[in-house]
């Protein structure tokens, strides 16, 4: 089992269905509820029992992965880009992986961008991949490979410096300004 994965404004710990779905449900199920589900295969849930469920169906399963869900305070935030940043490492310098895939719906325009400014490449267009809540969903698929890891990595340290924030905590230079500056590796 993974360890907690700790950064300067983060910690990402292992989903525990029974310990965190009261919580991320009501973290979830705010006002911007269908906004923030609309694009993933489930959700919303009707209260946080069901979900609690659903959760400890997904953490019992092994061909699931996992899927992210951004809550609107955690959006465009040092602490999202953290979060997907350790995500990363731990795949590549832990698990030693070749490859780590995003995939979205192809109208999750938010998703396909965070994916882009992170560094991964769009590889792949399923067209009327999946039905989702009454949708015949198309599915955009990107990656990010090894061998691109090091130059995503060192853009993305840069970018998560202390010194790359000012008193209140906003940004200096953008993810995508320091990548723009940045000489590819491969």
């Amino acid at each position: 089992m993974m360890d907690a994965l700790a950064g300067r404004s983060v910690e990402l710990v292992v989903l525990d269905p029974c310990r965190h779905a009261e919580a991320f449900h009501l973290a979830s199920h705010g006002a911007e509820k269908d906004a923030l589900w609309q694009f993933l295969r489930d959700g919303p849930f009707a209260n946080g029992q069901a979900h609690q469920e659903h959760l400890a169906r997904l953490c019992a399963s092994d061909q699931f992965s996992g899927y992210v869900l951004f809550l609107p305070a955690l959006q465009r935030t040092r602490g999202g880009t953290e979060s997907l940043f350790l995500l990363m490492r731990h795949a590549f310098e832990t698990m030693k992986l070749r490859r780590y895939a995003w995939r979205c719906d192809s109208r999750n325009v938010k998703s396909e961008r965070a994916a882009l400014r992170l560094g991964f490449r769009q590889e792949g267009h399923l067209r009327q991949h999946m039905m989702v809540k009454d949708h015949n969903r198309d599915t955009l698929i990107f990656s990010l490979l090894d061998i691109e890891w090091p130059g995503i990595k060192a853009a993305l340290t840069a970018c998560l410096a202390d010194k790359n924030f000012d008193a209140q905590g906003n940004v200096r230079r953008s993810l995508d300004e320091i990548n723009r500056h940045m000489t590819p590796l491969i």
